[in-house]
């Protein structure tokens, strides 16, 4: 617990660094440099999980990542969410196409045996819609609303795993999904949902845009809308890690795990959190 608490410390530090240097900046740009990182990291662990190992479905989901994120950046300001939209889409179809035709070249020319090509293919698109396109939403946070507001976002959905576990491991006692994981219990659940509103009530209360206009009703919905996201985000990647017999993703972070053991809580949550705040904005 103590080696946990003084890494996430570390980590912190980290991000205020970061944060600090994009205040300097006038723009996110080691924001969106660094989650885009974490993104293209969870990707290679979740191929490493599943056993690709041919490079052109692990090149066509890390390319069309990294174009989905630079499109965003590039994109201008007035017309910035209809060219996003257009951006991801294209990028989507685009993948699905080239995975096809990778998948029906190695029929072809090498003879490989249907199933494992189409498995690789079928991959590679997964990565691209499970793992890019949520930090993607992140991304667009950052850019829309600043990197504390992103940050702030990231807390939000980390309250459900933090509250989760302080209170799961004092008195859960009735797991949720014991198949699934083991760990998680519905008081743990509980704790994590009334640390998220107890962030959010202070982030409203000391007036952090958006939130400040928002009223109680609204952030009584939004609360319970990040912490189911949060906990679904966190039951689908522990779902994956069973599915492929690994307990940790990676290891990038000790008693952390993985990147996409990191990620796991935002991939759900910052599509929830991006369209709360530009619906109610």
């Amino acid at each position: 617990m103590r080696k946990r608490i003084i890494i996430g410390t570390g980590l912190l530090l980290v991000l205020m660094a970061i944060a600090f240097l994009d205040g300097v900046f006038g723009r996110p740009i080691l924001t969106v440099l660094a989650i885009l990182g974490m993104t293209l990291q969870a990707q290679r662990e979740f191929f490493s999980m599943s056993g690709v190992v041919q490079r052109g479905p692990i090149v066509l989901a890390q390319a069309a990542a990294a174009a989905a994120f630079a499109g965003r950046w590039l994109a201008p300001t007035k017309t910035q969410d209809a060219k996003t939209a257009m951006i991801l889409v294209g990028l989507m179809l685009g993948l699905m196409f080239a995975n096809l035709m990778v998948a029906t070249y190695r029929l072809q020319k090498v003879g490989e045996a249907k199933t494992r090509s189409m498995m690789d293919a079928s991959f590679s698109l997964f990565a691209f819609v499970y793992v890019a396109i949520p930090m993607g939403f992140l991304q667009e946070i950052a850019m829309r609303h600043g990197v504390a507001f992103a940050a702030l976002m990231v807390l939000v959905s980390k309250c459900g795993d933090m509250g989760g576990y302080l209170v799961g491991s004092k008195i859960g006692k009735h797991r949720v999904m014991p198949n699934v994981s083991p760990k998680k219990s519905w008081e743990g659940s509980v704790g994590g949902l009334i640390l998220t509103l107890f962030v959010l009530i202070v982030a409203q209360k000391y007036g952090v845009a958006p939130f400040r206009r928002w009223g109680s009703l609204e952030i009584l919905v939004f609360g319970l809308s990040m912490n189911v996201a949060t906990q679904t985000g966190d039951f689908a990647e522990s779902m994956i890690k069973r599915c492929f017999a690994v307990k940790d993703s990676g290891d990038i972070l000790p008693t952390f795990g993985g990147a996409l053991d990191i990620l796991d809580s935002l991939i759900f949550a910052m599509p929830v959190a991006a369209f709360f705040t530009c619906m109610i904005d």
